[in-house]
């Protein structure tokens, strides 16, 4: 058995092997092109892989980087130990128990899964940059696999609290999110299509479109994220959030019977369908805009306002008092009756804003009186 201590090298060369070795802090192995190491230990210590590497443990601190041209298989990476995979070199069957790795070259069935040191637990963390692969990764427990512009990723398995996440420059079709508590986070400069949402959670902080939430899952629009063309179907959830300055902001969603979405503080909603059963909550400082809430849809105004044109069909519930957010908003009553309207205090009601009845024709011999109580009455006479 042979051990590296701190400060020393050893070096196998071209056509060597061996087996077993351990290496201390602050020692190095370098395995040169063409040389053989399995078995090895690294005790805080440092692997320089060019040859073939196979079966290694890397204990805390500790360090592997594959060149190009090298290959790692089947190492251990125990929590707080790194490993770096070069352009040109490859890492197979790795397990990352609570240890990172940096992917620039090609990765096979690597596995992240959390692990303790001491009091504290750690969470494995695979990054594949930009001339990086990764096939088939499966990551639980709090881990994460973060995928850059550029990077290539197929045939990875997300659950049970692993997270996956997309960043600057990445784009990710169709991903289906079905593992109870998985997320999937699409970072700034991210992009996702058409994610269909089982279960888990969405976290945006870029861009999705198309996304399908159903029952049990949710989607989280954090400041500067943008959504388009969201459906939210029975027990799925949606919502806006501000965290530091800016806000998300929701385009066209659709809201099916028993789904929910929540406009937040400084969030905006723009062009939502409440359909029959759906809810659309607007919390103080949120904004809702150009909404269409058809009847037996519900759109809860908790202090929030409404802007553009917002569209309240027959049998449509308003809860709380109908705020203007500014001029030229319009609010827009499909009803031709008292009885098929809201009784909601309207305010915030001033010059350049609408309230259009939109059933109710034009004549000429109608009536407007401001009555006591600011009550606002139109008579006409059909």
């Amino acid at each position: 058995m042979t051990t590296v201590g701190s400060g020393q090298t050893l070096v196998i060369s071209g056509g060597q092997s061996s087996g077993g070795i351990t290496v201390l802090t602050s020692g190095l192995l370098d395995i040169r092109s063409g040389g053989t190491a399995s078995g090895t230990t690294l005790s805080g210590g440092t692997e320089y892989v060019s040859g073939l590497d196979s079966a290694a443990l890397v204990l805390s601190g500790g360090t592997e980087h594959v060149f190009s041209g090298g290959t790692a298989v089947g190492d251990v990476l125990s929590a707080s130990a790194f490993l770096t995979v070069d352009s040109g070199g490859m890492a197979l069957n790795t397990t990352l128990a609570g240890a990172d790795e940096t992917v620039l070259g090609f990765v096979s069935g690597t596995t992240l899964r959390v692990a303790p040191l001491g009091t504290t637990t750690y969470e494995a963390r695979q990054i594949v940059f930009s001339c990086g692969t990764a096939l088939a990764t499966t990551v639980s427990g709090n881990c994460s696999l973060d995928l850059e512009g550029g990077a290539v990723a197929s045939g990875f398995t997300v659950s049970d609290g692993g997270v996956l996440q997309i960043a600057d420059g990445y784009v990710l079709s169709g991903y289906v999110v079905s593992s109870f508590e998985e997320f999937f986070d699409v970072d700034r400069g991210g992009t996702a299509l058409a994610t269909v949402l089982d279960t888990g959670q969405q976290d945006v902080f870029g861009r999705a479109s198309g996304t399908i939430v159903n029952g049990g899952a949710v989607e989280i629009v954090w400041d500067g994220g943008i959504v388009s063309g969201s459906t939210i179907n029975s027990g799925g959830r949606e919502f806006f959030s501000t965290i530091i300055g800016s806000a998300g902001t929701a385009i066209a969603t659709t809201v099916n019977s028993g789904g929910s979405q929540t406009v937040l503080s400084g969030a905006v909603a723009i062009g939502t369908t409440v359909k029959s059963g759906g809810f659309e909550i607007v919390s103080g400082g949120g904004t809702a805009s150009g909404a269409v809430v058809s009847g037996g849809g519900v759109l809860d105004l908790l202090g929030g306002v409404i802007g553009g044109t917002v569209e309240l069909a027959v049998g449509a519930i308003v809860s709380g008092a109908i705020s203007f957010a500014g001029p030229g908003a319009t609010l827009c009553f499909d009803g031709a009756s008292s009885g098929s309207m809201p009784t909601n205090v309207i305010s915030g009601f001033r010059p350049g804003n609408t309230i259009e009845l939109a059933a109710v024709p034009f004549s000429i011999s109608g009536t407007v009186a401001l009555k006591a109580n600011n009550v606002l009455t139109i008579s006409i006479s059909i």
